[in-house]
């Protein structure tokens, strides 16, 4: 398991994100957007919600953390009882999700069951000793590219237990290779 550079890629993104936190005093952290009448707004096919960075209390301006370098290391290879994982340079905040061997229809909903479990839709999640919810920001809708399913997410302040959630959720559905890595 890559647990180590998974640890240290999500130290990369929390440290920018406390420099943009000091900079933006008076913000709501990692709120989920939601409609007028507070359901959460969801968007695409497959109706996700999403959440942003920070939003400042007084006005509703939203501020983005951007990851601002990778964490570079050679291509890490590992065997979940029989699936193949490959974790290659990838910011926090933006990481590209590619499974192969379900039928495309299960990894989605592999993909968005995990989603919905780390998003925490209702807001439950206490705040940690820094403030971070540990939740998913955002996913896109899965898109099948012929025996292989693909999503984008950000992983937001979720910790690394939120891969590790994933690989096993995907296994559970039969998953043969996962690859986490920088969008193209």
């Amino acid at each position: 398991m890559p647990t180590e550079s998974l640890s240290y890629i999500r130290a990369l993104y929390l440290a920018r994100f406390r420099e943009v936190l000091a900079a933006t005093p008076d913000v709501h952290i990692e709120p989920a957007l939601r409609t007028s009448t507070g359901e959460l707004a969801v968007d695409g096919d497959f109706s996700l919600p999403c959440r942003v960075d920070l939003v400042s209390r007084g006005g509703g301006q939203r501020f983005s953390v951007d990851s601002n370098r990778l964490h570079s290391f050679e291509p890490i290879v590992a065997d979940i009882d029989g699936m193949r994982v490959e974790v290659s340079p990838f910011a926090w905040d933006n990481v590209s999700v590619a499974v192969s061997g379900p039928p495309s229809l299960e990894s989605a909903k592999a993909l968005c069951q995990w989603f919905a479990a780390w998003f925490d839709p209702d807001d439950d999640n206490p705040a940690s000793e820094d403030g971070w919810y540990e939740v998913v920001h955002f996913m896109s809708d899965p898109t099948a590219f012929g025996h292989t399913t693909v999503v984008t997410v950000d992983l937001g302040s979720a910790t690394t237990s939120a891969v590790e959630d994933l690989f096993t959720r995907l296994l559970a559905v039969g998953a043969k290779k996962v690859q986490l890595s920088q969008p193209t």
